[in-house]
């Protein structure tokens, strides 16, 4: 449970569903409850000058995104297949594990991502395409740790590539759900010359806990392992 009260007109944005909303003369209360269980590293709260929307989702999941005040076309843009990718993971990796999703996208954060249970937190910069990723790939990655990350999580740091191989794998099959390269294809194009992909992706040790290995090489993992099976 969150509760957060905040000077006018902010909004407080936390996981879970918002279960309540008091607005005063100065000050607004809000109060957020997540339905199951949450790793301390996984709450979030956001407060700010931000629009809230619903979307259509799943049955039994509420859906609902908070952008800037001042960037309202990321929900018709960045975000507006976020129900579908919803579908689609639940087709692959069985039912969505929570009774809510959706997002926080945040500007003036450097260009980063997290997986905070139920409303992933995006930096506003990694949504820009200049980077050299899209806001698919992004969004796909973090709703993909719902199942692997959040619903589930390894026991010990060193294997934190089962959580973000299996995330990068997802963020390779919604690619090429929607038309771009195949899985195979960005498992070649991950493949490359850069010395932090010779790191053991199984125990990385501290500096490189979320290197390119942990990402990278446990997404090829998957990708060859699927061939086997």
């Amino acid at each position: 449970n969150v509760t957060a009260t905040v000077p006018t007109p902010l909004e407080a944005v936390a996981g879970g569903r918002l279960v309540q909303r008091t607005d005063g003369p100065t000050t607004s209360t809000f109060r957020w409850e997540a339905a199951e269980p949450m790793s301390p590293y996984l709450a979030s709260l956001t407060v700010g000058d931000m629009e809230l929307t619903n979307q259509t989702g799943p049955p039994g999941i509420e859906i609902l995104n908070a952008v800037p005040v001042d960037e309202p076309e990321l929900q018709q843009g960045a975000l507006s297949r976020f129900p579908e990718m919803i579908t689609f993971f639940a087709e692959r990796f069985g039912p969505y594990p929570f009774a809510d999703a959706g997002n926080v996208v945040v500007p003036r954060l450097p260009p980063l991502a997290l997986e905070t249970q139920t409303r992933s937190v995006l930096a506003l910069a990694i949504m820009n395409p200049d980077l050299g990723t899209t806001a698919d790939e992004v969004t796909a990655h973090e709703l993909a740790h719902q199942w692997f990350g959040d619903a589930v999580g390894p026991a010990a740091w060193n294997a934190i590539w089962l959580n973000e191989g299996f995330a990068t794998y997802g963020e390779w099959l919604w690619l090429e759900h929607i038309g771009g390269p195949s899985v195979e294809q960005s498992a070649r194009d991950s493949h490359d010359d850069d010395p932090d992909l010779d790191v053991a992706p199984a125990d990385p040790g501290a500096a490189q806990l979320f290197g390119r290995a942990v990402y990278e090489r446990g997404g090829m993992f998957l990708v060859e392992l699927r061939k086997v099976m």
